[in-house]
């Protein structure tokens, strides 16, 4: 399998992200999606979402390198 690029480990971040901001609005406007299951469903979509970014997200090194980039541009 390709490795992922940049860009696209960020987009993969993002889109695992979703469920976990839908179960924050959910939570917080109580709008009871869930039902009971609210908070039970909030603590699943971070666990998920953390799950993604450690297999899946940049690493630290990624991001400095990507950041000393567009510096690197910014000043031509």
């Amino acid at each position: 399998m390709n490795k992922l690029s940049f860009n696209g480990k960020r987009l993969v971040v993002g889109i695992a992200s979703l469920p976990a901001l839908f179960c924050v609005v959910n939570y917080f406007f109580e709008l009871h999606v869930f039902g009971r299951f609210d908070v039970r469903a909030l603590i699943l979509s971070f666990i998920v979402a953390a799950i993604v970014l450690n297999y899946f997200g940049p690493t630290l090194h990624e991001v400095q390198e990507y950041r000393n980039a567009k510096r690197a541009i910014r000043k031509h």
